[in-house]
């Protein structure tokens, strides 16, 4: 699985002719092909990272460049790929509180940008945050966009290596970086939330118990309590 060498997000034309063959063999045989994933993949040292949005991957993404990481495929998305073929690569991911991820989210797609496309009435309405969780319910926002999906959606969680979380973003990145035969040090947070306050400000009792029936999955996959 490669990238273009001018071209992060797009894959070469010989894996786009892999993807539809994975395609078609993902709707006969499921159980062989697993995705689509937003994936990094690392042939030289051997790994592929599971890309969760709002969970450090522009620090993880700048460290792997400024350490010179050889990378395959850099951030294509919606890929699939053949656990039985990747078998040997170290597979990892890093996972965030929900609750804190969504108002990370809030913060820099709605706050401090216009993401979702939105018209201006409804962007303005939105930075309500208690509109915006009420918007992500509706729309079914979960399900539906990278960084407001749920993080077990993002995760092939029957073929992973090490789950890394944002709470212990260094110590869990430097086992990564082990692993994988590179300097941890330095590894310094890009793309810093905005926000203030603790996430647990922004929320009422009502509040917290909608973001938690939302993110029921990914609460008790990854046992997170507000």
């Amino acid at each position: 699985m490669r990238t273009r060498p001018n071209d992060r997000y797009m894959l070469d034309f010989p894996s786009r002719v892999v993807q539809r063959g994975y395609s078609g063999l993902q709707r006969i045989i499921p159980s062989a092909v697993a995705g689509p994933y937003h994936l990094t993949v690392s042939d030289e040292n051997r790994f592929i990272w599971f890309r969760v949005a709002k969970v450090g991957t522009r620090t993880i993404t700048r460290h792997f460049d400024r350490q010179g990481v050889e990378i395959s495929a850099k951030e294509p998305s919606f890929v699939r790929y053949s656990p039985r073929l990747y078998r040997s690569y170290f597979k990892f991911a890093f996972v965030r509180n929900p609750w804190n991820r969504l108002v990370s989210c809030w913060h820099n797609k709605i706050l401090d940008s216009n993401y979702f496309g939105l018209e201006e009435t409804q962007l303005n309405e939105l930075k309500e945050f208690g509109n915006f969780v009420e918007w992500v319910e509706r729309e079914g926002m979960q399900h539906r966009d990278r960084h407001t999906q749920l993080q077990v959606e993002l995760i092939n969680m029957d073929d992973l290596d090490f789950l890394g979380r944002m709470e212990s973003f260094g110590p869990d990145f430097t086992k990564v970086c082990d692993r994988i035969g590179i300097a941890p040090e330095q590894v310094k947070a890009a793309n810093v939330s905005a926000e203030r306050m603790s996430y647990r400000d922004y929320y009422t009792p009502e509040l917290r118990d909608r973001v938690g029936r939302i993110y029921a999955a990914d609460i008790e996959a990854l046992d997170y309590e507000f």
